[in-house]
């Protein structure tokens, strides 16, 4: 016979017991006010009071989000889950809640940030854009929104894509070229700690659409959308400055920072054949005009 347990079901006191628990294990030393409530509701979402110390808010950051709300700010999110565990009823000014992952979810990430892109402090992004309408590729460089790109997840997602999306997968995703040549900001980064911080796997597959994990005779997923060597690493360089408004940022031209990475040469033809870039490693690297790496 099994015994019989007793739990709580009703949530406000569900609630109420978390957030006391949270409260008395959880070291909230370095939060206060609003900012603390956003910690207690992290840690209650992740189920881990030991992440505290990895949350990390500006100053003003709670108080500024809750003016932007009641201004009617929209939210934007890149998972379908915690868009959808957002709990509507409680926005100020029913404020548009929108993932951004998806050619509907890019055309409405367009829409919503594009009328206020050129008073913005940072160039709107998108993330991702992992499948996007050709109609919509132009937009980015008209509205002025940039698109964040993590090349690594094609090599996971390309079976997924292949199979979910059809003959769409290979014309509509992860249209890297398309959106280059029509001018669209496009910053590439890792999405790290999700995905390695590595650089070169993701810029093998930017430049090669295709990853040696596929193993040697697997084709490219979607070759035409390949960009030159030159583009990734221009995209990976300057175009996150871009987003920023920093017109030296990745660059080597007087006045920019001194942050450069030297590396001892151009991949070779077998390299690139066997995509195997992360075998890519600097001779020297410099922050700030101060040597960091060296070998």
């Amino acid at each position: 016979m099994v015994a019989s347990r007793s739990y709580i079901r009703d949530g406000a006191e569900i609630y109420r017991n978390s957030f006391a628990i949270i409260r008395a294990e959880a070291d909230l030393q370095r939060f206060t006010g609003r900012a603390e409530k956003v910690a207690v509701r992290i840690i209650h979402a992740s189920g881990m009071v030991e992440i505290a110390e990895e949350i990390g808010m500006s100053p003003d950051f709670a108080e500024r989000a809750v003016v932007a709300l009641q201004n009617g700010a929209p939210i934007l999110c890149d998972t379908q889950m915690v868009a959808h565990g957002i709990t509507r009823s409680r926005l100020p000014a029913a404020n548009q809640v929108a993932c951004t992952i998806g050619d509907a979810a890019v055309r409405l990430g367009l829409d919503v940030l594009g009328p206020t892109s050129a008073s913005a402090t940072f160039m709107p992004r998108l993330e991702h854009v992992q499948l996007c309408h050709p109609d919509d590729r132009r937009r980015f460089a008209e509205l002025g929104v940039a698109a964040s790109i993590q090349p690594i997840h094609l090599r996971e997602d390309a079976p997924g894509a292949r199979r979910d999306w059809g003959d769409r997968a290979e014309s509509a995703g992860y249209t890297w070229r398309s959106l280059l040549d029509a001018g669209a900001t496009v910053a590439l980064g890792q999405d790290a700690p999700l995905e390695p911080l590595d650089p070169w796997p993701g810029i093998a597959l930017a430049v090669l659409r295709r990853d040696p994990t596929w193993g040697a005779d697997a084709a490219p997923f979607g070759p035409g959308e390949a960009i030159t060597l030159e583009a990734a690493l221009r995209a990976s360089t300057v175009g996150p400055w871009q987003t920023l408004r920093d017109p030296l940022g990745g660059r080597l031209v007087p006045g920019s920072l001194a942050d450069v990475v030297v590396l001892p040469s151009m991949p070779d033809e077998a390299l690139l054949r066997t995509a195997e870039f992360e075998r890519i490693r600097p001779r020297l690297v410099l922050v700030g005009g101060e040597t960091a790496f060296e070998r």
